[in-house]
């Protein structure tokens, strides 16, 4: 039989294209004296006949993309199919704005540096969206003198102070570190 029909038949009982198959070359003498389907059944047992493995799509590219993405890339004006408030969920922005805006106030106000009688004035103009931010926020307090200076010092220094703490190493547990885990698709 010809190396052709039985790469063919090799094939069809595999299951798979004949683009796949492969014989090893050092057994060509027994591939070519196969005759029957059954021979080339016991070829593929052997292993002298055999499969390569499918080849998959290769996730390099996407891993790119999403590198280029991750740094500001591919999101330019022919990348968008949707309007500006369909691309940013305007709610959770207002509640993102609304709830650090909340937790400074709450800060000052216990720390003293804003009377609780501002606070509620500056909680309401809040909820107004009267403040584009923290820093605008600020600002008001600042030209309007209702922020306690002193204790916005003793606030800031407070804070300088736990920074520093937290940033202080603790204690090497061991001296052999792990290596450092490098992304999928590097060698």
């Amino acid at each position: 039989m010809g190396q052709n029909t039985i790469r063919r038949l090799s094939a069809d009982i595999l299951g798979i294209g004949e683009s796949r198959v492969r014989f090893k070359p050092e057994q060509m003498s027994r591939i070519n004296e196969a005759l029957t389907r059954d021979d080339i059944r016991g070829l593929i047992s052997e292993g002298i006949i055999y499969a390569l493995p499918k080849r998959g799509v290769s996730r390099g590219g996407a891993r790119e993309r999403d590198d280029a993405r991750r740094s500001g890339r591919r999101s330019g004006h022919g990348r968008r199919k949707g309007t500006q408030k369909a691309r940013v969920d305007y709610k959770h922005a207002w509640m993102a704005k609304v709830r650090s805006q909340r937790k400074l106030l709450r800060s000052l106000r216990d720390a003293g540096a804003v009377a609780p009688q501002a606070a509620r004035k500056i909680y309401t103009m809040i909820k107004g969206n009267a403040f584009r931010g923290k820093a605008v926020m600020r600002i008001y307090l600042k030209e309007n003198g209702m922020l306690n200076e002193s204790a916005l010092a003793a606030m800031d220094a407070k804070r300088q102070k736990f920074e520093k703490k937290e940033n202080t190493p603790v204690s090497k547990k061991s001296n052999s570190a792990p290596a450092p885990a490098s992304k999928p698709g590097q060698k």
